[in-house]
């Protein structure tokens, strides 16, 4: 799962910038095709580890749970990546989303919970 977490964020994390110098319609579609394409393999990764973990009990509360918090991320990042347009900029904007994507990955790389899911329980 790990390897997983953070191969995505730090693939995010180089696709990212790229906004900045790409005014090809394609290539910008293909931009976004390749981080789109990832997502799901990072959240069959957090799915299966989530299921390997949860008693057989809560199972459908944890599943619940994770998808109204995933349900929200898309509205609230549009959202955001919005405001962050309007009142920051194309460049400022896109850079801190980078910034953001690298901690994530950081984080991923660090976490005693992700490093060995096994010593987290």
């Amino acid at each position: 799962m790990r390897t997983i977490l953070v191969a995505n964020r730090c693939l995010w994390a180089a696709l990212i910038p790229l906004f900045l110098v790409v005014d090809s319609t394609y290539v910008i579609g293909a931009l976004f095709a390749v981080m789109f394409a990832m997502g799901p393999t990072g959240s069959t990764a957090v799915t299966t580890h989530q299921m390997g973990v949860t008693p057989p009990q809560l199972q459908g509360r944890a599943s619940s749970t994770r998808g109204f918090f995933t349900g929200l991320a898309a509205p609230i990042g549009l959202g955001l990546a919005g405001f962050s347009l309007g009142h920051f900029g194309l460049v400022v904007s896109v850079l801190s989303l980078t910034a953001w994507v690298i901690l994530m990955a950081v984080i991923a790389t660090v976490s005693r919970a992700i490093r060995s899911p096994s010593a987290a329980r």
